[in-house]
């Protein structure tokens, strides 16, 4: 989202965008799957002979954090809807 903000307030045209951003993301992903080939395997092995015995724990402690940076976004989003909104004037910084 970022990328094609900035490239509409630069005027990038339509055609340069999609190309330098289909080639962006070939990179991108051709590195990842380069990274899994070479690696992976490796990855696993390692995971499984020293993690395997910590994979539940793991997985709870990650829910957790998952549910609580949840619950805080919504926490967050009801209490500003209750805050009342400050007067015309005061948000301009007019006296």
């Amino acid at each position: 989202m970022p990328l094609l903000l900035a490239a509409g307030a630069l005027g990038v045209s339509r055609k340069r965008f999609l190309v330098s951003f289909g080639l962006a993301r070939t990179f991108r992903y051709a590195l990842v799957a380069w990274l899994a080939d070479t690696y992976g395997r490796v990855v696993v092995r390692v995971f499984r002979q020293y993690l395997a015995g910590w994979s539940t724990t793991i997985m709870w402690i990650y829910l957790g954090l998952v549910v609580a940076g949840i619950l805080y976004g919504l926490w967050k989003f009801h209490h500003q809807r209750r805050q009342p909104g400050l007067p015309q004037g005061a948000a301009a910084g007019a006296k």
